[in-house]
């Protein structure tokens, strides 16, 4: 739960917040909420050929609501 009440969910299954498996979302200082993208679906051992993991890894900023 977050400083404004709010409680942010993320769906990996669904993508929530556009995003391809979100992960460790946090609330900054600055009240935005800030979430990775972690890739660990395309790690090598969920693949028969190995890592699927793309560079560049993904941090979003998600701005606080006003």
């Amino acid at each position: 739960m977050y400083r404004a009440g709010n409680l942010t969910i993320t769906s990996p299954e669904d993508n929530a917040l556009t995003l391809r498996r979100p992960d460790s979302p946090t609330e900054g200082s600055d009240g935005a909420i800030y979430v990775t993208t972690s890739q660990i679906q395309d790690m090598a051992q969920y693949h028969e050929k190995g890592s699927a993991r793309r560079e560049p890894y993904g941090l979003w900023r998600v701005p606080p609501a006003r």
